[in-house]
């Protein structure tokens, strides 16, 4: 009798373009999980896993330590399916990471690639021109809470679970297919963020695209160029705001560049925060709790150290408006670090702080000349997503590091 990993072989291909599919439309879940994330980027590349039957050390070290934070919840009175969910949720990150790292996407089509990327801007365009079928398809395949109503202006989902999410997992296929070399790679990568940012018309989106450009254009000029190039740009702005100001749209993007066109530089990062809700500033005090101690540690403790947090750093929790007319509830960091210092403390620096030092050839590597100035950026994104305004359980972020680690150990690059 032939074994599971040759029986199954011949389906790498079919399951390495679901575990594509289901990173790039993470918010499929088929109603198996009370969440906004889907389990089957985990289950799909457990499969990839046990079909190559190669098995790493250091891959079982870190779920055997996965296992054992989540145990030493146990005794300290944590609901235990809490700690099971988000154990489930380090896992994905990880289990995705490993496959992309070890093999790559090999079996991957640009054909493929394109028609992914077309589907995602057909969702978001369609949604635009006001055909909601669409999103009903996704409220299907998910579950009700998706199907709630866009306020404030805000433009297309695109097939996630709201605007702020539209450009959060796109840009690993984005990467995956300029690294790849297909046709029109600059040309698809630019017009598929600027189409995105644009049809969401969210803040977040707006945040993403400006990192992007940002990123771009240091990239391009140099640091002193792109900051000269920067404050000029926004005294220009500035000066619009009078302009600006006469003018009514109802769009969230359009709204919020309205007010910064009003502000000082110094006041940016203040009006950011506030506009993000808790999330900024939670992930502030995620990475400040491990100065304080928490009521509880392990793998599942984020929503009862979440509050202690904030009010730790003096954040008045009334502060926020989502919390007026509603019961202030337990919260979750919106970023994979935040989290993992949250639950973790001092751990969770120390593995940090590992991660970078394991990786920091690679980190050189990919800021050198080796990648081009779209593909720098995209790498800043990932970078901004891992620590700061991310759903934990999209593994998209730390999947689009680890698809330039394998692509810099297969072509053996180094610092030029």
């Amino acid at each position: 009798m032939s074994s599971f990993p040759l029986r199954f072989y011949p389906l790498k291909s079919f399951f390495e373009k679901l575990l594509l599919l289901t990173i790039t439309f993470p918010h499929i879940t088929l109603g198996l999980v009370p969440a906004e994330t889907s389990p089957f980027p985990l289950l799909i590349s457990l499969i990839l896993i046990l079909i190559h039957d190669k098995y790493d050390k250091n891959f079982i070290f870190i779920n055997i330590l996965l296992f054992f934070l989540w145990v030493i919840t146990i005794p300290q009175g944590l609901n235990y399916l809490d700690g099971i969910e988000q154990l489930f949720v380090y896992m994905q990150n990880i289990f995705v990471a490993f496959y992309i790292f070890k093999y790559g996407l090999q079996t991957i089509s640009e054909r493929f690639c394109i028609l992914l990327i077309l589907f995602h801007l057909f969702s978001g365009i369609i949604w635009t021109l006001g055909f909601t079928f669409i999103n009903d398809l996704l409220v299907l395949l998910s579950t009700e809470r998706l199907g709630s109503e866009i306020t404030r202006g805000q433009g297309s989902r695109f097939f996630s679970t709201e605007p702020s999410e539209a450009m959060g997992s796109i840009f690993f296929i984005l990467l995956f297919y300029s690294l790849s070399r297909f046709r029109f790679s600059n040309w698809v990568v630019s017009i598929t963020i600027l189409l995105t940012a644009i049809l969401s018309s969210s803040g977040t989106s707006l945040m993403l695209l400006t990192i992007f450009l940002l990123s771009f254009t240091i990239f391009y000029l140099k640091w002193f160029k792109a900051l000269i190039l920067f404050f000029v740009s926004f005294l220009i702005f500035q000066s619009l705001s009078p302009i600006l100001e006469n003018l009514e749209f109802n769009n969230r993007a359009f709204n919020l560049l309205k007010i910064i066109s009003a502000l000082e530089i110094s006041e940016i990062f203040s009006f950011i925060s506030l506009t993000s809700g808790w999330r900024f500033t939670l992930d502030f005090a995620s990475y400040s709790s491990i100065f304080f101690l928490q009521p509880m540690y392990g793998i599942g403790t984020a929503g009862v150290n979440s509050l202690y947090a904030l009010t730790s750093i003096g954040i008045d929790l009334n502060y926020f408006a989502d919390f007026i007319y509603v019961d202030i509830q337990s919260l979750k960091p919106s970023s994979l670090f935040a989290t993992i210092f949250l639950e973790l403390g001092f751990i969770g620096l120390i593995f940090t702080i590992y991660f970078i030092n394991r990786f920091r050839k690679d980190f050189y590597i990919m800021f050198s000349d080796n990648f081009s100035r779209l593909e720098k950026s995209i790498f800043c994104i990932a970078f901004f997503k891992l620590f700061f305004l991310m759903i934990v359980g999209t593994p998209a972020s730390l999947a689009t590091l680890f698809l330039a680690f394998y692509f810099i150990k297969e072509k053996g690059l180094a610092v030029n």
